[in-house]
């Protein structure tokens, strides 16, 4: 409702564009929280698992069960998936890519990155690599966004 007013009561282009920019940003933050947080809470299954294991830490987890390399494996992927992710809404940024686009692609990785561990926890491996492959393509679509609005206002297409 209040960007709602603040754009009503608005006629410079160039504000309205800075609200609708605050609006990605603020979507691209809020993603990238929730992957942080679904990171820190990847860390509760695998301290668990190491408590009953032999010990161990996330370089070697040979040294627990078989449930402690799988919630190694998913602290280890999402933290590697959460770096990756910031660089691509980075670079997006940086390029100027479309928000909306941009705003889409955070939204459907995170989705996808809160329901990886399950698939992990579970055992389907297939599965797991479908959407690891799914989240590649929305960090591709982060870059290709960024790098395609790049070349259009270079080459005013």
């Amino acid at each position: 409702k209040l960007l709602k007013s603040i754009e009503g009561g608005i006629s410079s282009p160039s504000i309205k564009f800075l609200v609708i920019m605050v609006d990605s940003v603020l979507v691209e933050g809020v993603c990238v929280f929730v992957v942080w947080l679904i990171w820190v809470l990847s860390l509760i299954p695998y301290s668990r698992a190491k408590r009953r294991g032999l010990g161990g830490n996330l370089d070697h987890p040979a040294k627990v069960d078989e449930a402690g390399r799988r919630a190694a494996g998913v602290t280890s992927n999402t933290l590697e998936g959460l770096l990756f992710f910031v660089c691509a809404i980075f670079v997006n940024n940086l390029l100027g890519g479309k928000e909306i686009i941009a705003a889409a692609l955070c939204i459907l990785y995170t989705i996808i990155r809160a329901i990886y561990p399950f698939i992990y926890y579970a055992g389907f491996s297939k599965t797991r690599s479908s959407f690891w492959a799914l989240g590649v393509l929305c960090l591709l679509g982060l870059y290709i966004n960024g790098f395609v609005a790049r070349t259009r206002y270079l080459y005013d297409f």
